[in-house]
C-alpha cells in the first residue's frame, strides 16, 4: 500500500504555483510530481480563497504602454504578446 504524503498549504501553494510556471498540463505535471490531481484541484481551490495574488480581480489592468499604428507595419513595428493563463493555457497576439 503506497503511503500518502501530507503537506503543509506553504507547500502546496509551492506546487501550485510551480505548476502554473511550468507550462505543463495539470495531469501530466502531477503525474510527474507523483500528486494526485483531486489533491491539486482540491487544495488550488481552497488556496484561492487565502491568497489575494490568486484570485482573480475585478477591473485589473496592466498598462502595456502603446502599441505602434496600424498604418506604419515594417519590421520595426512587429510585436509578439504572449499571456500565460495557467493550466498550460497561453495566449499569443502577433503583428507583422
Amino acid at each position: 500500500m503506497e503511503r500518502r504524503t501530507r503537506r503543509s498549504e506553504q507547500e502546496w501553494q509551492q506546487i501550485i504555483d510551480e505548476q502554473s510556471r511550468s507550462g505543463q498540463p495539470i495531469q501530466a505535471y502531477c503525474e510527474s510530481k507523483s500528486i494526485g490531481v483531486a489533491s491539486f484541484y482540491q487544495w488550488r481551490r481552497r488556496l484561492r480563497g487565502r491568497h489575494p495574488a490568486m484570485k482573480p480581480s475585478e477591473g485589473a489592468f496592466i498598462e502595456m504602454g502603446q502599441l505602434p499604428s496600424a498604418g506604419a507595419v515594417n519590421d520595426a513595428n512587429t510585436w509578439t504578446i504572449t499571456l500565460d493563463l495557467g493550466d498550460g493555457v497561453r495566449l499569443v497576439l502577433q503583428r507583422g
